[in-house]
């Protein structure tokens, strides 16, 4: 008799999370105002250093007419740019500003390809390009003037901010201050400069938690909790597993860790696609003008095989999780599950994998529906034409793993 049982803990950590981000945004992570602000003067005068000009509040706010305190650090801007079109339209510059560089919410443009920038709005307004959230404003905003802008005004918008050079606006450097990252307290107010952003962490013990980590191990089958491994199957499972699995998933293995083409592969390709050379080398660039010295990014033909220590854990699978078990990954396309619930904590150790149907997964978990763009469960056919025993046999040898 199959059984299913709970699995707390390790489960939660990494399905909980996912969950969580595809349903509802996850408000601990955003600031909460302690008190309710009073609104500002609307006529009050702002200024910033480095520049003469001067806006009013009220100036500042206003998404038909660009604030653009530094016009000479820039070239001029088209209209639609500075001033966009009423009703719907908003100033492209008073969201990503007139260099470029984009408000912390928004994204930066400069220097991007002008296709590049073209096809994202494009996407916008066919729908092919969304948000995880639907509750985020900037994000809705720009969603609602690509639909409101038209081909042309998006051409002059894109060739504008492809000529914009971008520039550095951030430098991060790693020293004891990360801190602030693991809850420590540091010195951040002093009459003395000298005790500013003094701490008390330990760089060699994070140096040692680094080290630490980089020894774990995968989660061993808990025999105990989701029943014994049968070794005899486990056996015969091995000698199937280096015969269709081990070149592309052993460690070592002749195409371990390496792209294998789409052609071969098969699987959706969708998330392979929206990385293009040209945001490569834009990539490339913008680290050289920071001083980082690294490897080129290049656009690669495929998906990486990757080793599969813990695979048992590890569901859904597929490099977008469209197949929901290990079983389910053996059988033909056309017998693959279409419609399934991730995020429910109980543990389906015959299929391996978390169970996925039913009311209790419906309940707790968010739904995937391969027929969405980019969840497509088709290709990675290795195995499909083995026998029910030979399957079972596989997948009790990779509850070892």
């Amino acid at each position: 008799m199959r059984k299913t049982i709970i699995l707390l803990g390790i489960s939660t950590l990494l399905l909980g999370s996912t969950a969580l981000a595809q349903s509802a945004l996850p408000y601990w992570a955003y600031p909460v105002a302690s008190h309710a602000w009073p609104q500002p003067d609307p006529k009050q005068p702002l200024r910033l250093p480095g520049t003469k000009i001067t806006f009013t509040v009220a100036g500042t706010n206003d998404r038909f007419n660009v604030p653009d305190w530094y016009p000479n650090s820039h070239p001029k801007m088209p209209a639609i740019v500075a001033h966009g079109r009423k009703p719907d339209v908003f100033a492209c510059g008073y969201c990503h500003l007139p260099n470029g560089q984009g408000r912390p919410e928004n994204a930066s443009l400069a220097g991007q390809p002008a296709d590049y920038i073209v096809q994202q709005v494009a996407e916008m307004r066919s729908g092919a390009r969304k948000s995880s959230s639907d509750k985020m404003g900037s994000i809705n905003a720009m969603m609602a003037v690509a639909k409101a802008s038209n081909d042309a005004e998006v051409k002059i918008a894109a060739d504008y901010f492809s000529t914009v050079k971008f520039a550095k606006w951030i430098r991060v450097v790693e020293t004891d201050y990360e801190s602030l990252g693991v809850d420590t307290p540091v010195t951040l107010k002093s009459d003395n400069p000298a005790d500013l952003f003094k701490s008390d962490v330990n760089i060699q013990n994070l140096f040692l938690l680094e080290e630490t980590l980089k020894k774990l191990e995968p989660p061993h089958w808990p025999e105990d909790v989701l029943g014994a491994i049968d070794q005899a199957k486990a056996t015969q499972g091995a000698a199937l597993y280096k015969q269709h699995c081990a070149s592309c998933h052993d460690v070592g293995g002749k195409y371990t860790n390496k792209p294998v083409p789409p052609a071969e592969i098969g699987t959706d390709r969708e998330r392979m696609d929206t990385w293009i050379q040209a945001a490569a080398d834009e990539a490339n660039r913008r680290v050289k003008e920071m001083g980082i010295n690294r490897p080129n990014m290049v656009k690669i033909e495929g998906y990486q095989s990757p080793p599969l220590d813990g695979i048992w854990m590890r569901a859904p699978y597929l490099h977008n999780g469209s197949v929901p078990s290990l079983r389910n990954l053996l059988e033909p396309v056309e017998q693959r599950t279409k419609v399934f619930y991730v995020g429910y904590d109980v543990y389906d150790p015959f299929n391996v994998g978390f169970v996925t149907q039913g009311p209790q997964a419906e309940r707790v978990g968010w739904k995937r529906d391969v027929s969405v763009r980019g969840d497509g469960n088709w290709g990675h056919n290795y195995g499909t034409g083995l026998t029910d025993a030979e399957k079972i046999s596989l997948v009790e040898y990779m509850k070892t793993l």
